[in-house]
């Protein structure tokens, strides 16, 4: 469901953290939720629908099908473009804030950049693109940090320095392919009968994801490097939880990592996977967009539930 108001009226509601403005939320449950301290569109987005219904006294099931928290994600996007002043108009207060941002560069041991990937600490909004593209990079900086970024935007970075994009030649007898997609990740606590994205912090828990490629793998399949990490809510730090390489060797084809218990302590993370694809010999893919990036939120308790 979407929210309630796509309007300029809505647009400026937004502003004060209305969430009653989202579909399924009753004056009540607005109450309870404020009482809870959930004020804002994005504290409501971090919690997973279980959390919401103990707050709430709403059956998860139908907070779920309502999908509040993805009405808050939208919401909470629409408050800050609401709030968003360029740098001109703003009178110099002599106050900096900051803006926190994790770049992740996959780099082959010929020094090719192969996928780049950027996430925004704040808003929990990622990108990641194939190969080195200081102008996206620029772009992505820019527009979450509300700046007016001046000087080259091409530029390499340090840790790679003279690092160049990937730009593999084509195999000939192989299948083009253009797209990969994470189709879904889903989160399943061990012993559990169905996903959860509720864990408990002493139990291991399996993360798996749906992947789905066009054209043909060849025969060889095609080399894959999976990664899951996780980042506390309101913190720049992130722990990495599981790595796994293999192969995939079907056009649809799911990959399972086992995060290990006591890895996270109590507390409400945004889980992020991200998938990167290579072919034989560890080499970039022609024309394919060889990485995919995923977000989960994920709360983590004392005890299994």
């Amino acid at each position: 469901m979407q929210p309630k108001a796509p309007n300029r009226t809505a647009k400026a509601a937004a502003v004060t953290g209305n969430l009653g403005l989202i579909n399924g939320i009753s004056r009540t449950g607005e109450s309870r939720l404020h009482q809870a301290g959930i004020a804002t569109y994005a504290q409501l987005s971090a919690l997973d629908p279980e959390k919401i219904a103990k707050i709430v006294k709403v059956p998860a099931a139908l907070i779920e099908q309502q999908n509040w928290t993805g009405q808050a994600r939208k919401l909470a996007s629409l408050e800050a473009a609401a709030n968003e002043t360029p740098k001109r108009d703003l009178p110099s207060s002599g106050e900096l804030r900051n803006e926190g941002f994790v770049v992740d560069l996959f780099v082959d041991d010929r020094r090719n950049v192969v996928t780049t990937q950027v996430l925004h600490v704040k808003s929990n909004d990622g990108e990641s693109w194939s190969g080195w593209d200081g102008g996206q990079l620029s772009r992505f900086f820019a527009k979450h940090a509300g700046a007016a970024l001046q000087g080259p935007e091409e530029h390499q970075p340090d840790a790679v320095a003279g690092a160049q994009p990937a730009t593999p030649a084509a195999e000939p007898g192989k299948s083009e392919l253009s797209k990969l997609t994470l189709e879904d990740v889903t989160i399943t606590p061990e012993g559990a009968a169905a996903p959860s994205q509720v864990v408990a912090g002493s139990r291991p828990f399996d993360v798996t994801l749906s992947v789905r490629i066009s054209g043909s793998p060849g025969e060889g399949g095609l080399a894959y490097t999976a990664c899951v990490h996780a980042r506390r809510v309101g913190e720049g730090s992130r722990v990495v939880l599981a790595e796994r390489k293999g192969q995939i060797r079907k056009v649809q084809d799911t990959i399972q990592l086992r995060v290990p218990g006591r890895k996270l302590v109590q507390g409400s993370y945004s889980l992020t996977t991200y998938l990167i694809l290579s072919g034989p010999d560890n080499r970039p893919l022609p024309n394919l967009a060889a990485h995919s990036l995923a977000t989960r939120s994920l709360t983590v308790s004392e005890v299994a539930v």
